[in-house]
């Protein structure tokens, strides 16, 4: 159920595309693979989290639901930013990048997670780390959010490439461990 619906999100990348892609929205054209890696990261930072804080066991939903809350108030602090003032700076995105990791190390360090779920955090680390660096490659290849752009669009070929290669192995253990977390069979068959 719950990687079905996490599933049917993913439909939300290539409509999120056109709808940039008409040219007349706020942010800018956006490509195709930096708009699966924004459906990807709201999945894993806000989605899972709100889910694992209803459906794991114990302490682990108040730590989820620490890492979902952390992130709904940032998405609306940002869309606002974005859409109602843009006036969005990218060292906001990374200041509360930073402070995300802070959380989820803490997590890591101050409690006896399974293994699945600290394998999640694990990879929500290292996502936000890949943000941090993304939002790097951003200021770098485009005009920015002075000017309303919030997206890396088609035309930068380089930075694509370069999100693609690193974003498919982080999409690849998503879905893993997505899988994992949905058929207990799978967990004890690998050992998790």
């Amino acid at each position: 159920m719950m990687a079905a619906m996490l599933l049917i999100f993913q439909a939300a990348a290539p409509l999120f595309y056109l709808k940039q892609k008409s040219g007349k929205a706020v942010g800018g054209p956006i490509s195709m693979v930096k708009s699966f890696w924004l459906i990807f990261a709201i999945t894993l930072w806000i989605l899972l989290p709100s889910i694992l804080s209803f459906t794991a066991p114990g302490e682990l939903r108040i730590c989820f639901q620490l890492l979902a809350v952390s992130m709904i108030l940032r998405g609306v602090v940002e869309l606002y930013l974005c859409y109602g003032t843009i006036r969005w700076k990218t060292e906001y995105g990374i200041a509360h990048d930073s402070l995300q990791i802070g959380i989820c190390i803490t997590l890591l360090t101050t409690r006896s997670l399974p293994p699945v779920h600290a394998l999640i955090i694990l990879l929500t680390i290292l996502s936000l780390i890949t943000e941090m660096y993304f939002v790097h490659r951003f200021r770098i290849s485009t005009s920015g959010p002075a000017q309303g752009v919030y997206f890396v669009p088609e035309t930068d070929k380089r930075t694509n490439r370069l999100t693609l290669l690193i974003f498919a192995p982080q999409y690849m253990a998503f879905w893993t461990l997505v899988f994992v977390l949905e058929y207990p069979l799978i967990q004890a068959r690998i050992g998790l």
